[in-house]
């Protein structure tokens, strides 16, 4: 009997991470793990910290034996008391947002290339968005109390290039670096965003979390060992 790859998500209480780890818990073992608590989060931790980080995942290694491949599904957002224009955050309000959103994914990559180049290779997934390859669509967010704002854009591409940088990087040590970038997730949004930005979709609407399935479990699979620092993007269209 083939024994179940064991696989760690990160994010696994918000919305793609839910849906990915429902679609695969008969397959795999998923380990979830958030920072706020959820009928899907296993383990509660703080990713921004990478000391406390190490010390959890060395404990989930020394509990499976063997680690697979690892899903990082993180939103990381920074306290920022007052809302404001992106273009009215002062500099050192903009780095926060983008430090804040970037620490855990680079943290992560960290932690998990060291643990794979001793244990002959796995798998990390970093999850980014189409905006870090695509300008947005300023025009769908009128009308709305939505926004794009700069620094999303700007760290997702961060995690693009870093993703790619470190799969070349440990191209030889059987470590496959992806990132997928999907587009919007519908989460009951304003309709006049819901409507204009059907009209970019082949669908005429927003991607269901649950279209993200298919796409991850491929490249935790066998069938994807030739697939490594590779940006997919899932957007049903709407970045053409």
């Amino acid at each position: 009997m083939k024994l179940k790859k064991n696989i760690i998500l990160f994010g696994s209480s918000g919305l793609i991470g839910s849906s990915l780890k429902k679609g695969f818990n008969k397959n795999y073992n998923i380990i979830g793990i958030d920072k706020k608590k959820g009928r899907n989060t296993d383990i509660l931790l703080d990713t921004s910290k990478f000391k406390l980080s190490e010390k959890t995942i060395n404990k989930i290694i020394n509990k499976y034996k063997k680690i697979d491949a690892v899903i990082i599904c993180l939103y990381p957002r920074a306290k920022i008391k007052k809302k404001t224009k992106y273009l009215n955050l002062n500099f050192k309000e903009f780095a926060l947002e983008f430090n804040t959103h970037l620490e855990p994914f680079y943290n992560l990559n960290k932690i998990f290339i060291n643990y794979f180049e001793k244990n002959k290779g796995g798998s990390i997934i970093n999850f980014t968005s189409i905006y870090g390859s695509f300008l947005p669509r300023f025009e769908i967010y009128k009308k709305t109390n939505m926004s794009m704002p700069m620094y999303y854009a700007l760290v997702k591409s961060s995690i693009i290039m870093m993703t790619k940088f470190l799969a070349k990087q440990y191209l030889h040590k059987n470590i496959k670096i992806n990132t997928i970038s999907p587009g919007g997730i519908f989460d009951n949004q304003n309709k006049n965003f819901l409507k204009k930005y059907g009209n970019y979709s082949a669908s005429k609407k927003l991607l269901n979390s649950q279209d993200i399935i298919g796409i991850v479990e491929l490249l935790i699979s066998d069938k994807a060992k030739k697939i490594t620092g590779q940006n997919i993007i899932i957007d049903d269209g709407f970045s053409l």
